[in-house]
């Protein structure tokens, strides 16, 4: 029971951690000249267009996952390399600053006393956790994710056939980390780390 009420509180913060991902990475890029994600009807506000099936799933159950990667053409954008590094920062950019401003706001909930109800501050501090958790997971250099991306920024063209072909197994073996709980074992650190912050502030 406990178990189904957390996945309760996931799926709103889910719904805000994957709009804020997608949308800085096709926003960015239309902002570098690549108008792809836009006429792909991505840039949008609508956070079930960037929603990724098996990512979902997986986020929703483990608290891990990744997005429907937005298109990008790299040689629409400016500077081809450097933009494309760029707009496959921007996505966990985008996460690890949303996870700072609602930790912020947790604390200020916590540390002034403010009347509101449990489980709001509750789900400000698990989409806090879920979207910092989602950005630095999704900097792992296994496709689809923007680790790789960010690798691919650097190769020839030719790569871009071998990243397609093989795109379906970085899934299956994300999926296999997933279930294997690799993810909760390497953000271990960082979890620690937050804790360790989140007590400092509520003294």
């Amino acid at each position: 029971m406990k178990y189904l009420v957390e996945v309760v509180y996931r799926f709103p913060t889910i719904l805000l951690v994957i709009l804020v991902h997608e949308y800085a990475h096709g926003l960015t890029a239309f902002l570098f000249g690549d108008d792809t994600g836009k006429k792909a009807g991505r840039l949008t506000f609508n956070p079930f267009n960037h929603m990724d099936p098996i990512g979902t799933l997986t986020l929703l159950l483990f608290g891990y996952g990744w997005p429907r990667p937005i298109p990008v053409n790299k040689w629409k954008l400016k500077r081809p390399v450097l933009h494309t590094v760029v707009v496959a920062l921007m996505g966990p950019i985008a996460n690890l600053v949303l996870a700072i401003l609602l930790f912020w706001l947790y604390f200020l909930l916590i540390t002034n006393h403010f009347n509101v109800p449990k489980f709001v501050s509750k789900e400000i501090l698990v989409c806090a956790k879920l979207s910092a958790g989602f950005g630095i997971f999704n900097l792992l250099p296994i496709p689809p994710m923007d680790g790789a991306k960010i690798i691919l920024a650097f190769l020839p063209d030719e790569y871009m056939n071998w990243y397609v072909k093989y795109e379906v197994y970085g899934i299956l073996l994300l999926v296999v980390l997933i279930i294997l709980r690799i993810p909760n074992f390497l953000m271990a650190p960082v979890n620690k780390l937050l804790e360790v912050l989140m007590h400092k502030f509520m003294l």
